[in-house]
């Protein structure tokens, strides 16, 4: 993984598990609609030693993490509080400042849904991502997709902001 990628997922990392708070009893489930074709699959899952924040990996095919094309995160932050999408944007951003070859796009967001979301994209000179922030009312779900290409061709654009628009949170 390149250095910027790295920063990126650290401080979304911590983003969640500096949200957290008291949780209520309610559980809540995030659900993405992988694309089944492209036989995408969990190959890696941690939580915080607090067990406050998952981080799920997952890859297309028969790709591993050495050898990716592509590769999709998504941290589920329980107990977070509600935020206001514009400053978790900013909190996420926050990191860029130190890549400045990374472009900063906000594609789509809408604070007024009953689940508040973002989805923009970053761009660097080596790597891509798309990403999809929505609350919860208990939790934080953070995904992306990144890939290694400088960027992020309108086709793809078009794929990953249907497959993350299409996601629920649903509660149990």
């Amino acid at each position: 993984m390149k250095s910027q990628f790295k920063i990126i997922v650290l401080f979304a990392f911590l983003l969640c598990n500096n949200s957290n708070a008291q949780s209520n009893s309610n559980t809540e489930t995030f659900t993405i609609n992988w694309p089944k074709e492209e036989g995408w699959h969990i190959v890696d899952q941690q939580n915080n030693a607090e067990q406050t924040t998952t981080m799920i990996v997952s890859l297309k095919g028969k790709e591993t993490i050495a050898n990716c094309s592509e590769i999709a995160t998504t941290y589920i932050c329980r107990g977070s509080m509600y935020v206001p999408i514009e400053k978790k944007m900013e909190e996420l951003f926050q990191p860029l400042k130190y890549a400045q070859t990374a472009k900063r796009t906000v594609i789509e967001k809408d604070e007024k849904a009953k689940h508040p979301w973002f989805i923009l994209k970053i761009e660097y000179s080596s790597e891509s991502q798309i990403w999809y922030v929505i609350q919860g009312k208990n939790e934080l779900y953070c995904s992306l997709w990144s890939t290694y290409q400088k960027e992020i061709t309108p086709k793809s654009q078009e794929k990953w902001v249907e497959i993350f628009k299409s996601s629920k949170i649903t509660a149990e």
